[in-house]
């Protein structure tokens, strides 16, 4: 039963879960914080795509989720802002971009979404189909799929599988982690000292023009050396910032690598040129961040 359901196609599961309930899990780009909880929580929604409400089919722009909305709220307070400032922020900008959005297609099983959705983390993922969003399935979705109304709800169910389990004792409390979990705890906070070295070479036999398949095809010149014929790419970077009561600046090294993929050549696409931009960008953002973080530590006077 479980293998001819993970086989199933995922609009399968999107049509049951229309049939039983239809909300619509959209929010305009313009709407704000408080919006989008209150949204979210009438309709019992884990995730909504964010449209622009000044299109006239509500094109989507972006998507955002609950978890999402948590994390907003929870570096907002961080940040010391108000209740009301939190709250009356955009969630355009908070959204992830549509161009960032991972999806499934109508026809993909069941277990490709799941195992998509478990690799990724994620727990909402929009089903696309000829330009539009279909939907959001859910891991509820997933989980709630196959069983029948019975199975789900109703006085029955209640009575054999919720009544017994409903209530904790007043003098319940919380187990001790196990023993191997607490000596890993204590090691866990065990200042880690390393020494960061890097090395960069290119395929052996990777020239200007093409990369060989063995030395023969090589040639007798000198192996490959030069760092620039490297698809591959890096960054450390050493940068000072506050620590979390943002009192005390310490170093934290930052290291970065990106894969270059010597096929993107087929689609117009240098992947040395991407790789090694890519990999500045990031260490530019990280300095930038840096410098923001320091400067509000010292603006604050905590340093």
């Amino acid at each position: 039963m479980y293998q001819i359901e993970t086989k199933a196609p995922i609009s399968e599961v999107l049509k049951k879960k229309h049939t039983l309930r239809w909300v619509e899990p959209v929010i305009p780009e313009d709407s704000v914080i408080k919006d989008a909880i209150h949204v979210c929580i009438e309709g019992c929604l884990s995730g909504m795509m964010v449209i622009d409400s000044t299109s006239e089919r509500g094109k989507v722009v972006g998507m955002t989720t609950s978890r999402d909305l948590l994390r907003i709220i929870n570096s907002g307070f961080k940040e010391d802002k108000t209740a009301e400032q939190v709250l009356n922020q955009k969630v355009g900008d908070f959204m992830t971009p549509i161009s960032q959005v991972i999806y499934a297609r109508p026809e993909e099983t069941i277990g490709m979404c799941r195992s998509i959705m478990a690799k990724l983390g994620v727990k909402c993922l929009p089903i696309l189909s000829d330009g539009r969003v279909e939907g959001l399935i859910t891991t509820r979705d997933l989980s709630d799929f196959g069983l029948d109304a019975k199975d789900r709800g109703g006085k029955k169910h209640y009575l054999e599988s919720v009544s017994e389990r409903m209530g904790l004792g007043s003098n319940t409390s919380m187990a001790e982690p196990p023993t191997y979990l607490k000596a890993h705890m204590v090691n866990k906070q065990a200042p880690l000292f390393t020494n960061v070295g890097v090395a960069e070479l290119p395929h052996p036999f990777k020239t200007k023009e093409s990369c060989a398949m063995n030395r023969r095809d090589y040639g007798p010149g000198e192996l490959g050396a030069d760092d620039d014929l490297s698809e591959d790419a890096h960054f450390v970077a050493n940068v000072n910032l506050p620590n979390e009561n943002g009192k005390v600046s310490r170093d934290v090294i930052y290291a970065g690598v990106a894969d270059g993929v010597g096929s993107w050549r087929e689609y117009g696409v240098d992947p040395r040129e991407f790789s090694h931009t890519l990999m500045q960008e990031c260490e530019n953002v990280i300095h930038e961040a840096g410098k923001c973080a320091m400067s509000m530590a010292k603006g604050n006077g905590n340093l």
